[in-house]
């Protein structure tokens, strides 16, 4: 009997220790989810920085190579095509790279979330901290409306179709002999 309040005891005091190793080790773990997290949207706004300057080139280059051949025309440039098309391809490629790069960035606050316990729950309500968000998905949106803006103005603009908001419906719609998604079909 003695033998069984002992082994108890000691159970007892090595899951007393474990939890207060974790309630220690919480402030700390938090701390590194956080720091990751801020890099994390940081990250995501880079990115989206980094490809709008890249479509702005590509839109300069399309238009350089536009007054090359118009140039080439001369005296009247009949047929003219339009820029438009192209400069919207490159901005709905855009929208179909930040679409999976969110969803990315979203798995991996997803994880940090994911590695945190009741501890860390308990800890981050006493210090009023937040859990780690992807704040950045909100702070994008007013670039990403200016990629999704049909290009080009006058007579044809030429609108953006943007994979980020597109469903498996919307496919089954697009291939011939479906005209409608039905959950029920599947």
């Amino acid at each position: 009997m003695l033998t069984l309040l002992a082994a108890l005891a000691a159970s007892a005091l090595t899951a007393l220790f474990g939890w207060g190793g974790r309630a220690l080790a919480a402030p700390s773990e938090v701390a590194e989810n956080d720091r990751l997290a801020a890099e994390r949207n940081a990250d995501l706004e880079t990115w989206v920085d980094d490809t709008t300057r890249a479509i702005e080139e590509r839109d300069d280059g399309i238009d350089a190579e536009w007054r090359k051949e118009f140039n080439a025309r001369v005296p009247a440039p009949w047929g003219r095509r339009s820029t438009n098309p192209e400069k919207a391809r490159a901005r709905e490629q855009a929208l179909h790279r930040y679409r999976d790069e969110e969803r990315r960035a979203r798995r991996d606050i997803t994880g940090l979330r994911a590695r945190e316990t009741w501890v860390h729950t308990v800890w981050r309500k006493a210090r009023r901290r937040p859990p780690p968000t992807l704040e950045a998905a909100k702070t994008v949106q007013q670039v990403l409306d200016y990629w999704r803006r049909p290009v080009g103005g006058g007579d044809s603009p030429e609108a953006v179709r943007d994979p980020t908001r597109r469903t498996i419906a919307d496919t089954l719609a697009e291939l011939p002999g479906h005209t409608s998604w039905d959950p029920e079909e599947t």
